[in-house]
């Protein structure tokens, strides 16, 4: 979470001042949607408008994003086969990659999750002639890692 994020409260942990007493926060904060408005070593500082307009401090747990995450059809066009930042294709021993289905152009169609403000930034980023490279890494699924050793 960072400033400016929405937000709704889930639970009230205890909270103690500076002096140790517990303050007691309204329980209508619950399932409340308020927004960030600053952030002090894991604290956050959270306005409500809807509920009078208060302003209420709150640790990690006690909140949950509110904006959701949208699905998001996009295309991962495969660019080259790089190493250490730079083409292999003018590497002979190399040449193994140069067949198959991973050549400069293929698309391959996906979805993505990503909000509001990130499809914003993707759009005015490809306005300017700037697209973001992606590595395709492939997770090998195995159980037994989850195996605890005795």
């Amino acid at each position: 979470m960072k400033v400016g994020d929405r937000v709704r409260v889930k639970n009230l942990d205890f909270w103690k001042n500076n002096e140790g007493e517990v303050i007691k926060r309204q329980k209508k904060l619950i399932d409340g949607v308020g927004k960030v408005i600053d952030i002090n070593l894991g604290i956050f500082k959270v306005e409500f408008p809807e509920i009078d307009n208060a302003v209420e401090y709150f640790d990690g747990r006690e909140l949950e994003m509110f904006d959701t995450y949208e699905k998001q059809q996009i295309d991962l066009v495969f660019v080259s086969w790089q190493q250490k930042g730079k083409s292999v294709y003018n590497k002979d021993e190399y040449e193994w990659l140069f067949t198959g289905d991973l050549h400069r152009g293929v698309v391959f169609k996906a979805i993505m999750e990503l909000g509001e403000e990130e499809v914003d930034r993707i759009k005015r980023a490809e306005k300017e002639g700037i697209k973001p490279v992606f590595d395709l890494v492939i997770q090998d699924s195995d159980r037994r890692k989850n195996r605890r050793e005795i």
